[in-house]
């Protein structure tokens, strides 16, 4: 899986989530290495 695959990914499962991860998901993306 690219990185391209994977940001998409991760940012469209927070933009359905977002109210499931209530901040949470900044530390999702710090594990990720996102951030």
């Amino acid at each position: 899986m690219s990185s391209r695959a994977e940001l998409t990914f991760i940012t469209n499962a927070i933009k359905e989530s977002t109210s499931m991860y209530n901040g949470n998901y900044s530390e999702h993306l710090r594990n990720y290495g996102v951030l």
